[in-house]
């Protein structure tokens, strides 16, 4: 065995410009001596053995560091005598060294430095190892010092790309990052977007982030996407396509779409004198996905338990379902891609599935401990491949999860303490959590932290209710409880502080290109986004609720007693107005989420048991 004197730390032995691996090798005779380290009796000779004496690894860039092993060994030592011995090694391309003990020899392990962060080419480590009679090393044993040369050669592996993210673009959107995923990645890769450079940042071997400008994505059509590296041996990999398109018109997550931002655009809007039609689901009705042709949404039953149904847009017919889902609490949904993923609220027995949008079949179904989750999902928000839930608990060891839309497993997951029912909000490159003390970006694809700013403002740290919401390149992050005055704004890019806003409430305000607007306190405000002005305000009869959304240029809000309204967006004048069969309840103890949902041309309403659908436009 290796011992080391009473007290002894192995910092003592480092000294500038070299690195020690030092220890007390000790002869398996008669046991482990104290210290001194005396005379040797003539018919003992210790000599120390080092092998192999050379060692040669190899890595592709992008791949996972070698290591190797030196073994060390002392023999011949008189009985009761100690053997003292250290490393000193060269660190250009070696990390560090470690000893692991065994019954008959010392044996150091050597770690090298990741490839990438050497770069393609050859180093070479001298690794000195001295095994002595005394801590002072004045008389060594025959055979030391002796030296072993180490060669590590970092060789180009193939360029490999397998994706970006996002994999569609809004055109006429802001510049964005894009990320890149692959192989083979290096310092001198770069990222060609139609064939032309682009600002590249190496984060590793799998992974490049690259800068689109608006330009790039000014018009329609589809960017190749391609790496480029002169140190790979095949050169250049790709193309991947990234769709730029004109902007959704479905509705497709709480607030219309992922960001949340609460605003749809039609190639026209007219407001009809009465519903298309109004159907009862047989339960308290979620906030509606509109897409495919038909509409989903998830249904709160009175016995317990919910269920998902999709409806027929034309006439409200039932498509397929209604389909039982697991556990006894609410369940809240969102679409991407064919498919409806569907969260539900049941602490550990929660389960995040994937249902075929066309016929209603079941694609995976997994559990929140399958994703690490001690407490139940919140609301999904599903984009470009990839489904992002938060957990419902303060206590979470995992807050935000991201799984595959088609497998359902896991592809990252962030240890937040989230207390999220409402979900994230996912921009164009960013992934958005409001969570206690915090609101916080993460790369969609990979899950890397971004940035991460200061509490939405109450020092307790509590969270009032309302996601965070992505729009005009801000994220405006909600009130840290209800008893606040207002949350803050960040610049989605970087996170910087860009100001506050003073309307409180549980929901979100919804956000044009130059006004937001906010419920709170039973009054819609419209104010300024450049200079915070209340343009307007709108009381309706009292009891409005919700979070209002933007339609083109109106803005629509609902009343608890069941009014529905259509205001203009920049004078605030009422246009239109209906009576809902029931009164709008857009949420109910907390975790049933209802809420207007405008898509496809239809405006879809909640109200009571029923599903409310009004045509807006025909040729949306």
């Amino acid at each position: 065995m290796f011992t080391r004197p009473r007290g002894e730390k192995r910092s003592q032995y480092r000294t500038a410009g070299s690195a020690f691996l030092p220890a007390i090798l000790c002869a398996f005779l008669s046991g482990c001596g104290g210290g001194g380290g005396g005379a040797t009796p003539a018919d003992y000779d210790p000599s120390m053995l080092v092998a192999p004496s050379s060692i040669a690894v190899s890595a592709a860039s992008g791949g996972s560091a070698p290591t190797a092993a030196i073994n060390l060994q002392v023999t011949n030592l008189s009985p009761g005598d100690s053997a003292y011995w250290s490393v000193k090694y060269s660190t250009v391309g070696i990390a560090s060294l470690a000893d692991t003990p065994t019954q008959v020899e010392q044996q150091a392990t050597i770690y090298f430095k990741p490839p990438e962060a050497l770069g393609v080419g050859v180093y070479h480590d001298t690794i000195t190892v001295s095994a002595c009679y005394g801590q002072s090393c004045t008389q060594q044993f025959q055979g030391s010092p002796q030296t072993v040369s180490v060669q590590y050669t970092v060789t180009a592996a193939p360029l490999t790309l397998s994706s970006t993210y996002p994999g569609s673009v809004t055109v006429g959107g802001p510049a964005f990052t894009l990320e890149v995923l692959g192989n083979g990645f290096s310092k001198s890769t770069t990222v060609l977007w139609n064939g032309s450079a682009r600002p590249t940042t190496f984060v590793s071997g799998t992974e490049l982030l690259a800068q689109i400008g608006a330009a790039d994505i000014a018009a329609t059509g589809a960017a190749e996407v391609e790496v480029q590296d002169p140190e790979a041996p095949n050169g250049s990999a790709g193309p991947q396509a990234v769709t730029i398109g004109p902007a959704s018109i479905d509705a497709t997550a709480y607030q219309i779409n992922p960001a949340h931002s609460g605003t749809v655009s039609f190639s026209s809007v007219s407001f009809p004198a009465g519903p298309a039609w109004s159907v009862d689901v047989g339960g308290v009705p979620s906030y509606a996905l509109i897409a495919n042709g038909e509409i989903f949404v998830t249904v709160n039953l009175s016995s317990g338990g919910s269920q998902l149904v999709a409806l027929s847009q034309s006439t409200g017919a039932t498509v397929w379902g209604p389909i039982a889902l697991p556990g006894p609490g609410p369940s809240n949904a969102a679409y991407d891609d064919g498919y409806v993923f569907v969260a539900s609220a049941a602490g550990l027995d929660s389960h995040l599935q994937a249902f075929d949008a066309q016929s209603g079949q079941q694609k995976w179904s997994e559990n929140a401990s399958y994703y690490g989750l001690t407490e139940q999902f919140g609301v999904p928000t599903a984009s470009h491949g990839l489904v992002f839930a938060a957990a419902d608990a303060p206590q979470s060891s995992i807050g935000l999860i991201a799984a595959d839309e088609t497998t359902g497993a896991g592809e990252w997951e962030e240890p937040i303490s989230s207390d999220d029912f409402r979900g994230p909000a996912v921009g164009v490159d960013g992934v958005y959590l409001t969570y206690p003390c915090g609101t916080g970006d993460f790369r969609p694809a990979t899950g890397e932290s971004v940035w991460s700013a200061g509490a939405a403002s109450s020092s307790s740290c509590l969270w009032s209710g309302a996601p965070p919401v992505v729009a005009n390149q801000l994220v405006y992050s909600p009130p840290g409880d209800t008893n606040d005055p207002g949350g803050f704004i960040f610049d989605a890019e970087s996170g910087t502080n860009t100001g506050a806003y003073a309307y409180n409430s549980g929901w979100p305000p919804a956000i044009a290109s130059t006004t937001t607007y906010y419920l709170s306190g039973g009054t819609l405000s419209a104010v300024s986004a450049s200079d915070d002005t209340v343009l307007w305000t709108f009381t309706g009869d009292g009891s409005l609720a919700g979070a209002p959304i933007v339609v083109n240029q109106y803005v629509i809000v609902a009343s608890s007693s069941g009014s529905l309204y259509a205001l203009d967006g920049a004078s605030g004048a009422q246009i239109w107005v209906q009576s809902l069969p029931s009164g709008f309840v857009p949420e109910s103890n907390g975790s049933v989420i209802s809420g207007l949902a405008p898509g496809d041309g239809l405006l879809v309403v909640p109200s009571g048991n029923e599903v409310v659908a009004y045509v807006l436009s025909t040729s949306p």
